[in-house]
């Protein structure tokens, strides 16, 4: 598969993944028990999310998300806070990398685009997660409640690893704090 494809499958399978994983991780109407079941995360204390290529910290009252629940989005590792007000936290690794920062840049964008209704792009330029050039966009999509999404782009040991955080537009600002934690703390191994 090219690079161009993979963001475009990336895309488009985070936008229905998100609107899935609010229903999936949304806080029951009623108490009850803690569940066995995989894709009912359990909020726990902060802590460091390992894995392969990377570490994070999940800031307290986030729930981690588990293997099924992030299959659907092709996405290795994540977290969400399903208090209100509701947001969450992915992390995709393709191995496929571009060609130079004007092709990171211009496809990334490009395919985004072609994959959010409604897509308005709020802001674009160059960011530094670990000591490590990348390419970040803010922009919102749909239609009434529309969705805010800051997705980081960075290449690191030939591999693309795309950083993204989700909240309801009129939520997204009320989490900012936690989304630079995120940032600011992740280490590529």
């Amino acid at each position: 598969m090219t690079y161009r494809l993979k963001v475009i499958i990336f895309a488009a399978v985070i936008l229905v993944g998100v609107g899935a994983g609010f229903f999936i991780l949304r806080p029951s109407q009623k108490e009850s028990a803690p569940s066995s079941n995989p894709n009912n995360p359990k909020v726990t204390e902060q802590g460091e999310i390992p894995a392969e290529d990377f570490s994070y910290q999940k800031p307290k009252d986030w729930a981690t998300l588990s293997k099924e629940a992030l299959d659907p989005h092709d996405a290795v590792s994540g977290m969400s806070r399903i208090a209100a007000p509701a947001a969450s936290f992915t992390v995709k690794v393709s191995s496929s990398t571009p060609k130079s920062d004007d092709e990171l840049k211009n496809s990334t964008l490009d395919d985004i685009k072609k994959n959010a209704s409604n897509f308005e792009l709020i802001s674009s330029g160059a960011t530094n997660i670990d000591n490590h050039a990348g390419q970040k966009f803010t922009y919102k999509y749909g239609s009434g409640n529309k969705t805010k999404q800051e997705l980081s782009v960075i290449v690191y040991k030939q591999k693309t690893f795309f950083l993204l955080f989700t909240a309801a537009e009129a939520d997204f600002d009320k989490q900012q704090a936690d989304f630079d934690k995120i940032l600011s703390d992740f280490k590529f191994n």
